[in-house]
């Protein structure tokens, strides 16, 4: 018997790639509070004092926000409460890939390959994560996050908790006679049941919408249009840019210098390093995406259109030549300053259809002008409304016109005739 040998490709990312992701995630707020926070961390860093006799920028730092962002906070709390370097590096991660209502947006499989690490350590990460406030952070649903704050509670034995474990879809729809007799309660009990989860937070990341709100959208991509063509650039300047400080430099190259204290601002002098290269990098590819734009939206930039054309991330990770999810993260959060004005940066990727010739947007418009101009005695109806859409070069289905009409708070068929 001979061994077998398998052989298969895999992909493993090390803590640095991840929180270089981490890093292009942010926006330009949460990047200036990570510089920050990195200098503070690291004695080898300085920061370069801005130049004083420079005029001021339209983005200065100070305009930003006073308050941390929530990647800030939870990275504070993340080396708070965990004294493993690989745990923290893998709890970092997991913040990195929250959506907006504090759920993971990765599986654990996905985790444990990218990180190449097994379930049991993943499992014993999430369990610490999910104590950082607010509650329930990292949870898969609500369900999940309702969950973990009724145990940290120790409620883990209470009807509320069986409640939403074992029949959490009757909860959704309010059939609370079916639950009192399925957990054999009284009304009284169904009552208090009530009470205590509107305490909960199903969707804990919403909560740092309350505690964590930017003042000032600043834009990450700054396109302008001047004489010579189009300019793009990032918002770089009104970031805090970080150095090696001379002092230590000096010491590295002094004779003087013990091993051991050569040795330890070698290794502040690297992590030091990687954070001027993870900044770089981010600026590198937001001037690639912001260049790309200009050619696939030059119309709407122009103010010849009045929404931009069709763009998915897809198309611009080929273009680019990265992955979509590195598009996905580069665009997440993030705002653009253009002659048409200051907007997310998603908006320049609305969803179109290979069937499409116009965005979702254009349908709306178009969708506006057939109502406005049609028989008020005799109200097109959505399949009509369909029908019209996809003779311009829109493939929309009635369901389809349905939502949008409820979107823009247009009456149906019946009642926009019943007003008249």
């Amino acid at each position: 018997m001979f061994p077998a040998f398998v052989c298969d490709q895999r992909f493993s990312m090390n803590p640095v790639m991840a929180n270089a992701l981490a890093v292009l995630r942010m926006s330009h707020c949460e990047v200036a509070e990570w510089v920050r926070k990195e200098v503070e961390n690291n004695p080898v860093l300085e920061v370069i004092e801005p130049d004083t006799a420079a005029p001021a920028t339209p983005f200065d730092l100070s305009r930003i926000t006073r308050k941390e962002s929530p990647y800030v906070y939870l990275d504070r709390e993340i080396s708070l409460l965990f004294h493993d370097r690989k745990e923290a590096e893998t709890a970092r991660f997991i913040a990195g890939n929250l959506d907006r209502k504090g759920f993971l947006t990765l599986s654990d499989h996905e985790i444990g390959r990218l990180l190449n690490v097994d379930q049991t350590h993943l499992d014993r990460v999430k369990r610490q994560f999910s104590q950082i406030e607010p509650v329930g952070l990292g949870a898969k649903n609500p369900r999940e996050a309702l969950l973990i704050q009724l145990r940290t509670q120790n409620r883990g034995d209470s009807k509320t908790y069986e409640a939403v474990d074992r029949y959490f879809n009757d909860l959704l729809h309010n059939r609370f006679t079916l639950l009192a007799r399925l957990l054999k309660c009284s009304p009284m009990e169904i009552k208090n049941l009530q009470r205590e989860l509107r305490s909960l937070h199903p969707f804990p990341g919403y909560l740092f919408d309350e505690h964590f709100h930017t003042v000032t959208a600043v834009p990450d991509l700054l396109i302008a249009r001047e004489e010579e063509g189009w300019s793009v650039e990032t918002g770089e300047r009104g970031l805090p840019r970080c150095r090696l400080h001379d002092y230590y430099e000096h010491r590295l190259r002094s004779s003087g210098t013990s091993g051991e204290e050569r040795s330890c601002i070698r290794r502040y002098a690297m992590e030091g390093k990687r954070v001027m290269e993870m900044i770089e990098r981010r600026q590198h590819l937001l001037l690639k995406l912001g260049r790309y734009l200009i050619r696939r939206q030059t119309g709407f930039l122009e103010g010849r259109l009045p929404f931009p054309a069709p763009l998915t991330r897809k198309e611009v990770a080929k273009a680019l030549q990265v992955h979509s999810s590195t598009v996905a993260r580069a665009v997440y959060g993030k705002y653009v300053s253009t002659p048409s004005g200051t907007f997310p940066l998603k908006q320049l990727f609305p969803q179109g259809t290979l069937t499409d010739v116009g965005s979702c947007e254009e349908a709306k418009e178009l969708l506006r002008t057939f109502i406005r101009n049609e028989d008020k005695r005799n109200p097109l109806s959505d399949q009509i409304l369909s029908e019209k859409l996809r003779s311009r070069g829109f493939s929309r289905a009635r369901r389809t016109v349905a939502k949008y009409r409820r979107s823009m708070r247009i009456s149906s068929t019946h009642r926009r005739k019943a007003s008249t």
